[in-house]
């Protein structure tokens, strides 16, 4: 596993129990600490999975930054719900102004999948992806009807009708966001199934975390939300963490997601001309696009065997489909943005001299 990814995972730890052990939370009790804690983890995975997600998108189309900058902010909502709690807790005697702290408490509840939800549908429109979870009216659709049913749920009585109607209001709110999670997770698993293979793991990991965060809301509704369960495990708390495992999934998209970046912005040393060719199909965002010129590169490998070489003549195939390649990339890539320089600048001289004077 990614050092980087560990260390971060050490620190959310040693941040969450030092959060827990302070003495205005510990005064508290049990559950308390257990949501601080919950909540200082959860802010760690956010922030670095924004980091991950937005670091590495300097060779990607603006409409392409504009998904995965779309998504960085819907991460960055469910960090602001975790720091507004801990603020809360950490600063009693310095209590947000009371419409300040219910607009960021609302906001991020209402807003948090949905923007999430609109980076992934408006990656799935860039690849062309036709899928009906993609429909936003359609979501919308859903995520009113279960905000609407979760009214109607086995509620936890509270004590006086202003009280009973703010819960109520909540509950909606995080009920609504189930929908736009879910459905988010179907479009990321669509965009994985025709996305190229190089980002195929992130896009795996971005669409189990979204399904996760559905899942980690329907269940903080049905256990502690409702009067189905009143165990110990509602009582201290316990029944956040599952928020805090997706949390760290987006973590884990993220990272696979800069992993995969920065591997493809690197060409391999001393590539032989099946690697360049090889390497420039790895840039090609929708494979689908490409498959028919990349049977001529399937004929040529299906008939080498262990530690030959190409001939002169497959040499120029090769040449000639590391060319239509390149002009791809350079004119239709929908979410990379290339020029002809910049892919023959990744080639060795050898393959260069063979292309002959890149066009215009």
């Amino acid at each position: 596993m990614n050092k980087k990814f560990v260390a971060i995972l050490v620190l959310e730890v040693v941040l969450g129990a030092g959060v827990a052990l302070l003495p205005q939370v510990a005064s508290q009790g049990l559950a308390i600490q257990v949501a601080m804690a919950a909540a200082a983890m959860m802010v760690v995975s956010g922030l670095a999975a924004i980091w991950y997600f937005t670091s590495s998108l300097s060779a990607f189309k603006t409409s392409t930054k504009a998904s995965y900058y779309i998504i960085a902010v819907g991460l960055l909502m469910f960090a602001i719900l975790q720091l507004v709690q801990l603020y809360a807790v950490l600063f009693p005697k310095v209590p947000l102004n009371v419409f300040l702290a219910a607009a960021l408490t609302l906001v991020p509840y209402l807003s948090s999948s949905l923007i999430m939800y609109l980076g992934v549908r408006k990656l799935a429109k860039l690849l062309g992806i036709h899928y009906l979870w993609k429909s936003f009216w359609l979501v919308l659709g859903c995520a009113v009807v279960i905000a609407v049913g979760s009214y109607f749920l086995p509620h936890t009585p509270k004590p006086d009708a202003q009280l009973e109607a703010a819960s109520n209001l909540i509950i909606a709110l995080v009920a609504w966001s189930i929908a736009f999670s879910a459905a988010g997770s179907l479009v990321a698993r669509r965009i994985q199934q025709t996305i190229s293979t190089g980002y195929q793991e992130a896009m795996g990991w971005l669409s189990f975390a979204l399904g996760a965060l559905a899942v980690a809301t329907l269940h903080e509704i049905i256990v502690k939300d409702t009067a189905i369960l009143n165990t110990i495990y509602v009582q201290t708390n316990a029944s956040i963490w599952p928020f805090v495992l997706t949390v760290i999934s987006f973590m884990k998209a993220g990272q696979s997601f800069k992993a995969a970046s920065d591997r493809l912005n690197t060409q391999p040393v001393h590539a032989t001309y099946l690697d360049a060719v090889t390497y420039a199909a790895s840039l090609v965002s929708n494979p689908s696009d490409v498959d028919t010129t990349l049977d001529k590169v399937r004929q040529i490998t299906a008939n080498l065997k262990p530690g030959q070489t190409v001939t002169t003549a497959q040499k120029s195939t090769l040449v000639e489909v590391y060319k239509e390649l390149e002009t791809y990339l350079v004119t239709k890539e929908p979410l990379r943005q290339l020029t002809r320089a910049d892919l023959r600048a990744r080639l060795s001289e050898d393959f260069q001299q063979a292309l002959g004077p890149a066009k215009a």
